[in-house]
């Protein structure tokens, strides 16, 4: 049984942690040895007794919560002063590469962006992503370099790793030479397949709406930008190599121009990325294919002597080296930001890049504990409502904007540092979150300690 002591100003009631504080209770006749109900004690009535310890549990809680918020906010407060910032020479490749346009497929303007986008679907393997669902793809067709690998003994000389198939920087100058009949079949068998034809079709596009002709719209209410499906990037890479060896077969059975144009298909291809794409790594791999397609016109026109041919795609020094990804440094989180929403404004920058920039500003909103507390600036803001009337061109392009825009204002479980303090960390931010119905606070946090590591 807990004690009681009394003396000649309170009656304290010891032995249950916190009762101190709600049991406090003035003394008016209160006589030595006398118990709290004695006749002669005046005890604090019931409901003030239940108002302290009610105020003391929400003076608990909120030092609680305090106590959970202080640490996302500690850790997005530190994060604060520098971000990664990509200072690769992609821009500089993309501009570049401008030069090969006279090379792309000549534009059918009867093709819809739309008609164009669900070309492409057909030519990619499903994602069968269920927060993104995908369009039906009708009619696609089989890849034959993709189902049936080549005999050991076929194109001997001419195997790379990493493609079962001819590589396509020297298949066209081996046309000079003989292919045996096993290696006629399989250039035949690539160059009728099917699939080529909404090949052509989407080359021949002056524009092209790849997210409407992939995804179901409108995306699904609890859609997340970062569950959204990459794009299966050999295989589209695997399209451009046999698009070289349908090129081949038409040298060697005599048709030249057939081989020129399935090679300016490759460059149009290329360009699609370019051009249509909302990410830095499609930019990246689009002018990787304008590459492939450019080498095997240089081939072709090396083989039929077209000397100003092989003069206008002669590859420079810079061209043959590959494209890097990133080049990263430490950017001031002002500099970074600055430079994103310069991006995001200039119409000169490759669409691609412009869009890839929207996407890194919505994650600098968590670099500022302002912002993940009250949501993204008004400059940030005014950047996305910009895009929308400028960048984007399709329905679909605008439901992307407005993925990107909400990033972060939902937790990612995508973003997760390794480092088990960082667990700890994110459950603290979680608790915070929920207590306040604000969950940009355990979304940056898990953005502040990625990003971080």
């Amino acid at each position: 049984m807990p004690s009681i002591r009394i003396d000649s100003r309170e009656v304290v009631a010891t032995g249950w942690s916190g009762v101190r504080e709600a049991m406090l209770v003035p003394i008016g006749t209160a006589v030595p040895g006398a118990s709290i109900d004695s006749p002669g004690t005046v005890v604090a009535s019931r409901p003030r007794r239940w108002m302290r310890a009610a105020i003391r549990v929400a003076r608990d809680a909120a030092i609680g919560l305090l106590l959970l918020t202080s640490v996302p906010v500690a850790v997005v407060g530190v994060s604060r002063g520098s971000a990664w910032s990509n200072t690769a020479d992609l821009r500089e490749r993309l501009v570049a590469a401008d030069r090969w346009r006279p090379f792309m497929a000549r534009t059918d303007q009867s093709i819809t962006p739309l008609q164009a986008g669900r070309a492409f679907h057909t030519l990619e393997s499903p994602a069968n992503n269920k927060d993104f669902p995908e369009q039906e793809a009708v009619g696609r067709g089989e890849q034959p370099w993709m189902q049936h690998p080549l005999p050991a003994n076929a194109f001997a000389a001419l195997r790379n790793p990493g493609y079962d198939g001819p590589v396509a920087s020297r298949i066209i100058e081996a046309t000079r030479g003989h292919f045996s009949a096993v290696e006629m079949t399989y250039l035949r068998a690539v160059a009728e397949a099917p699939l080529w034809h909404e090949f052509d079709r989407l080359a021949s596009a002056s524009r092209v709406d790849l997210i409407g002709g992939q995804f179901v719209l409108p995306f699904k209410d609890d859609a997340l930008l970062l569950r959204m499906p990459y794009r299966r990037f050999a295989d589209t890479k695997s399209l451009a190599y046999a698009g070289v060896s349908r090129a081949a077969y038409f040298l060697a059975t005599g048709q030249p121009l057939q081989a020129e144009a399935a090679l300016r298909s490759i460059v149009s291809f290329g360009f699609v990325f370019i051009d249509n794409g909302t990410s830095a790594i499609e930019a990246m791999v689009g002018r990787v294919i304008v590459g492939i397609g450019i080498d095997g016109l240089h081939q072709l026109y090396t083989v039929t002597g077209n000397t100003e041919g092989v003069a206008r795609t002669a590859a420079t020094s810079r061209s043959t080296q590959p494209v890097q990804a990133s080049s990263r440094a430490r950017l001031d989180m002002d500099d970074r930001r600055g430079q994103l929403l310069d991006n995001v404004a200039n119409p000169q920058l490759p669409r691609t890049l412009r869009y890839e920039s929207l996407r890194a500003l919505s994650f600098t909103t968590c670099g500022s504990v302002q912002e993940m507390l009250l949501g993204p600036s008004a400059e940030v803001r005014a950047a996305f409502d910009r895009a929308q009337r400028t960048l984007s061109r399709y329905p679909s392009e605008r439901a992307l904007i407005e993925l990107m825009y909400e990033a972060t204002n939902r937790p990612l479980p995508e973003m997760m540092s390794s480092r088990q303090s960082s667990r700890l960390i994110v459950g603290a931010a979680a608790v915070a979150g929920t207590v306040l119905n604000n969950p940009r606070i355990e979304a940056c946090t898990r953005v502040a300690l990625a990003l971080g590591q």
